[in-house]
Formats: structure tokens, sequence, C-alpha cells
């Protein structure tokens, strides 16, 4: 959705795209929209920062080939073949955390400091099911508490782009109506599936202006969340995970196990496939993120 160059035009458009979709459903659809306000759930738009001089991102970064933490002891992560790893992207979290109290949200279960880097193999699958899915020397995740050295201009490394942070509010991917029968559950839960795609796009679109949308933290939203929990789960027990396994009762205490696994990151990087992040807060308390996930979609 193009935004709006008038924000009270945007929403009215919203507005009246959401009355369109529930009229069908009559007092049972006033009821459902009602109830999405108290659906809304704040998150952190990560975007390209090309239009702000001074942006709010510290130390993030994302691009390609080398690595914004320039420190001599770092060295590139390599997959199992000994290839070195792509860059994705690097996220500072003392900007992140602070751009999250600026609006009062907190984010507790993030460390406040520290560099978060994300490296994914060339080999690192798309498919659900595919061979690399639980193959951690397919993807890296680390956090680096020291303090990065400042690169220096006109180098041979490939440009990096810095990122800045946003604050939003963002609708579920999928919100179900409660205590109906199937026959109007399901068409209703599509309508206002169709309506959250819409707001959250007009979202971000009027936040990232002419910047690029790069991804989000806490993007539960953003993500079909369920189905990769249960794989973060499956992986992380060793088990490769299929779509007949997660109905099979021999697993379904992994299947219980996975609401305990958080959607840490969300990214759309240019020349890559979205990827999200998963993690559970007590890991990412104890900054255990090689207990993390990075699943393709």
């Amino acid at each position: 959705m193009t935004p709006e160059t008038n924000p009270e035009t945007g929403i009215a458009s919203l507005k009246e795209e959401l009355n369109r979709l529930i009229a069908p459903f009559k007092e049972e659809g006033r009821k459902a929209a009602a109830s999405l306000r108290e659906k809304i759930r704040p998150s952190l738009l990560l975007l390209s920062n090309k239009t702000e001089l001074a942006g709010n991102g510290g130390h993030s970064f994302f691009g390609s080939g080398a690595v914004a933490q320039a420190n001599a002891d770092f060295r590139v992560p390599v997959d199992r073949e000994g290839k070195p790893m792509r860059f994705l992207a690097q996220l500072d979290l003392q900007a992140l955390t602070n751009c999250g109290k600026e609006h009062g949200l907190s984010i507790d279960w993030l460390p406040e400091q520290g560099l978060l880097m994300f490296f994914v193999g060339q080999n690192r699958c798309r498919d659900t099911e595919g061979p690399t899915l639980k193959d951690r020397q397919s993807f890296n995740i680390s956090l680096s508490l020291r303090q990065p050295e400042e690169r220096k201009p006109g180098g041979s490394e490939p440009a990096l782009t810095p990122i800045r942070f946003a604050f939003c509010q963002l609708l579920p991917q999928s919100p179900q109506p409660q205590d109906l029968p199937d026959q109007m559950a399901e068409p209703l839960s599509q309508a206002l599936a169709a309506f959250a795609a819409k707001f959250n796009q007009y979202t971000i679109d009027s936040l990232a202006g002419e910047d690029l949308f790069l991804g989000a933290w806490q993007a539960e939203y953003l993500t079909a969340s369920q189905d990769l929990k249960i794989m973060a789960s499956f992986c992380a027990s060793g088990i490769g995970f299929n779509h007949k396994r997660k109905n099979d009762w021999h697993y379904q205490h992994l299947v219980q196990e996975a609401p305990n696994y958080a959607t840490a990151f969300y990214f759309k990087m240019p020349q890559m496939p979205e990827t999200v992040v998963l993690i559970k807060p007590e890991d990412s308390r104890a900054k255990a993120f090689e207990k993390a996930w990075l699943f393709h979609i």
C-alpha cells in the first residue's frame, strides 16, 4: 500500500476498509473489530537510514561482505565447508533499548548493550524440511560486548548502510475472533487478517518514508510464527522437523515447548530471503545467543 500524503486521509481510508470487510458479519463483525484495539502490540522497525542526518541506530548496519565490528581479533564465522558466511546485519542493542525506553517500551529480555551480529551460510536452506534446517553451522548469531573501532573512510570494504529504529504498533497477522461457530469464525478471521495486513503495511510505509523497511524487533505479528516456533523446538532437540511429525503424539512434548520461543527479529533485506530469528527470552537474558535459531521463510 502506498502511504497517503495526509495521515488523516490514510487513517480514514483504513476505517472505511475495515467497515467494508466486517459488514457481512453484522454485530459479530463489529464486536470483532472493536476487540482489535486490544490486540495491537508495540514493536520497533528496522529502517535504512538514508534520509535522516543523525539516526538513532548507533552502530547498527546492514550490508554484504564485511562487518562493521572491525576489531583486530574478530573473525567472520565459516560454515561446515569452511566458507565465510554472508553478513546479514549488526544491531547496536544499546541504541535499540534506548529507542524503546523513549516510547515506554520495555525490552527487558534483551541485553541493554552490545553488538548483535547475524551471519548466514550460503547453504542455509529455505525449505522447512530441508537438510540444513537443524544445522547450527549454517548460520551464526553472536553478541560482542567490545566497543567497535571506527571505520576509516575510503577503504576497499563493501559499503554498509546504517539502520535506524522507529517505534510503531502492529496488529496480529491472523487475529482470531472468539466464541463463534466455525462457519462464521473462518471467513471473519480471513477478513480481519486482510485488514491487519493493510494496517501494518500502512504503518510501516508511513514511518519508513523513502527509507527501506529492513525488518523489526518483536516481530510476532509480521510472520506466521507458530510453525516457526515448533521448528525451533524440534531443531533444538536435534530432531528433523516435518509437518507429519508435528501431529505425531511421539513429538507433542516438542510442540508444547514451542510457545517458550519468542520471534525476536524479522529481516527483509535486499537480495536476501525473508529471515526470522527465534530465541527463548531466558536464553536472551543470559546472552546465550548461540541457542537462537534462524530460518529463511
